[in-house]
């Protein structure tokens, strides 16, 4: 289980720090909208959301210049911020009006369909060949098939699965599986 820093705190110090700089329209921005928190933790991502939001919001809401005492404000610069780097970073990123940098690929086209004029048999099978395959691959059984071998292809009834089982051991490869929709299942009761 991956547990993820809670920035609850990290955000308390940030609301310090700017009031105590004087931007109070962030502050003020920020205390009517919080960043959200899922499940009582406030994950980082969510915080560099609000803490952008405030920054382009405060100014024209509350009628405060962001940038009225040093010049313009820059997140990843605070003291509160500065030792968290994963923060830092995407606020950084931020600031300079990128979010993680260029995309390496810009455009993803598919490849172009292509059309078969000829009647070229490609080894489909024939649908009503779809009777035969449900039948137990082992000798002369013609019980259904209800277990199959992704790997192999053989499919098996429960009698001969049984069998298999006690002669391969724990790992046979065979899965529960559905003729009809050809589909694979963690239980013979699922079928």
């Amino acid at each position: 289980m991956i547990l993820k820093k809670d920035y609850s705190r990290v955000y308390e110090l940030i609301l310090a720090e700017l009031q105590s700089e004087g931007y109070m329209g962030m502050v003020e921005y920020l205390e009517e909208n919080p960043p959200k928190k899922v499940q009582g933790t406030m994950y980082s991502a969510d915080l560099v959301d609000a803490l952008d939001a405030a920054k382009k919001n405060s100014d024209t809401m509350f009628g405060f210049n962001v940038g009225a005492n040093q010049g313009e404000l820059f997140l990843a610069d605070l003291d509160s911020v500065r030792p968290h780097s994963n923060l830092r970073i995407m606020l950084s990123n931020r600031d300079k009006g990128k979010w993680f940098g260029t995309l390496k690929a810009m455009t993803i086209t598919a490849p172009p369909e292509q059309a078969f004029e000829d009647d070229t048999d490609f080894g489909y099978e024939d649908p009503s060949d779809d009777e035969d395959e449900c039948i137990c691959d082992v000798g002369e059984c013609q019980e259904r098939a209800v277990y199959k071998n992704p790997d192999s292809g053989v499919a098996l009834c429960d009698i001969h699965f049984a069998e298999e089982v006690k002669a391969l051991g724990g790992s046979h490869g065979y899965q529960a599986w559905n003729c009809e929709t050809d589909e694979y299942y963690s239980f013979r009761e699922d079928l």
